[in-house]
C-alpha cells in the first residue's frame, strides 16, 4: 500500500521542511500531472523558499502558478486559494483578466474579482479544494432515477442549497471507456446507457479522503443499486493485488475498474481525487464533485 504523497508532502510543509515537501508535491504531480493543488501548494513552497529574492525560485512559483491556473476545478475555494498564491506572486491583474475572460462564466467570478480588490488571506489550505458536497451527489442521484427532465428543472435549487460545483444546464457527453474490472471483465460506459445513471469515483488506496469517502460510498451502491444507479470505482495505476487486499481489509463491496494508465481519469479531466461525475441514463454529465468533506 502507497503512502499518500499530497499528505506527506502537506506534513512537511507543516513542520517548514520545504525541501521534503518540495519532493512530495513533485511526486504527487508523477501521479496525476494535472493535479491542481499539488500545482497550488507546489507553487506556495517555491515562493516560499524563493523568500521573496531567489528569481529561479520566483519563476519555478510563477511556472506552478500558471499551471494551477490552467486546470483550477469548478470550486469556489479553489479559486479562492489560487487568488491568494497569484496576489503573493504579484499577478493580480492577471488573475483579473482571467476572470473577465476565460473564467468569466463561472458562477462566482464576481466574487473572486471582489477578493482581488481586497486584502487576499495569508494561508493556502493544505486540502483547500476537498470541499464536495455528497448531500449534492444523492439529491442529484435520486431526481435522475425519479423523474428525468422533470425532475431536473428541480436541481438548479438543489445545488443552490447543497453547494454543488458545477451548474445543472451542463450536459456534456461523457468520454466512452472500456476497462477490466478486478474479476477481468471488459465493462463499457456504453453498458448502461439507457439503464442506470452512473456514478464514477476516481480514487486510489494511497489517498486518505479517498479512504474517508467509500464507506458512504458503498452504502450508497448498496441501497440505490437496485433503483438504477451504477458506482464504478475508477482505480488510478494501481495493481489488482493491492486493491483486493484493501477492499479485503476494509471489507467494501464495490466495482472497482482498473484505469492502469490514468488514461480514463485524463479524459475526464480529473485534476484531483477522489473526484465523482454522475453521468445520466443518456450519457450525459450531469454533475462533478471534487473532494471529499
Amino acid at each position: 500500500m502507497h503512502a499518500d504523497p499530497l499528505a506527506e508532502a502537506n506534513l512537511a510543509f507543516d513542520r517548514g521542511d520545504l525541501d521534503a515537501a518540495l519532493r512530495g508535491y513533485q511526486r504527487a504531480l508523477r501521479i496525476i500531472p494535472e493535479s491542481f493543488i499539488a500545482h497550488l501548494r507546489l507553487g506556495e513552497t517555491y515562493r516560499r523558499k524563493a523568500a521573496g529574492r531567489d528569481r529561479v525560485m520566483l519563476s519555478l512559483a510563477e511556472r506552478e502558478f500558471g499551471e494551477a491556473l490552467r486546470v483550477v476545478p469548478p470550486e469556489q475555494n479553489a479559486h479562492l486559494n489560487l487568488i491568494t498564491l497569484g496576489v503573493a506572486l504579484g499577478r493580480r491583474e492577471q488573475l483579473r483578466a482571467a476572470y473577465e475572460g476565460r473564467l468569466a462564466s463561472v458562477p462566482f467570478a464576481r466574487d473572486c474579482l471582489a477578493e482581488l480588490s481586497a486584502n487576499a488571506p495569508q494561508e493556502i489550505a493544505p486540502d483547500a479544494t476537498l470541499t464536495g458536497s455528497r448531500v449534492g451527489l444523492l439529491v442529484l442521484v435520486c431526481l435522475l432515477t425519479m423523474g428525468g427532465w422533470a425532475a431536473w428543472s428541480f436541481w438548479p435549487k438543489a445545488v443552490n442549497a447543497f453547494g454543488s460545483a458545477v451548474g445543472a444546464d451542463a450536459k456534456d457527453p461523457a468520454p466512452a471507456f472500456a476497462l477490466d474490472d478486478l474479476e477481468g471483465r471488459k465493462i463499457t460506459l456504453a453498458d448502461y446507457k439507457g439503464n442506470a445513471v452512473v456514478v464514477l469515483d476516481f480514487w486510489a488506496t494511497w489517498c486518505g479522503p479517498c479512504k474517508a469517502s467509500l464507506p458512504a460510498l458503498a452504502a450508497f451502491r448498496r441501497k440505490y443499486m437496485a433503483q438504477g444507479v451504477e458506482v464504478l470505482s475508477v482505480n488510478l495505476r494501481e495493481d489488482s493485488g493491492t486493491i483486493r487486499a484493501f477492499l479485503d481489509s476494509e471489507h467494501y463491496d464495490l466495482h472497482v475498474l482498473l484505469d492502469r494508465l490514468g488514461a480514463i481519469a485524463g479524459a475526464y479531466n480529473v485534476t484531483g481525487i477522489p473526484t465523482m461525475v454522475v453521468v445520466d441514463k443518456n450519457g450525459g454529465i450531469r454533475d462533478r464533485i471534487v473532494g471529499y468533506r
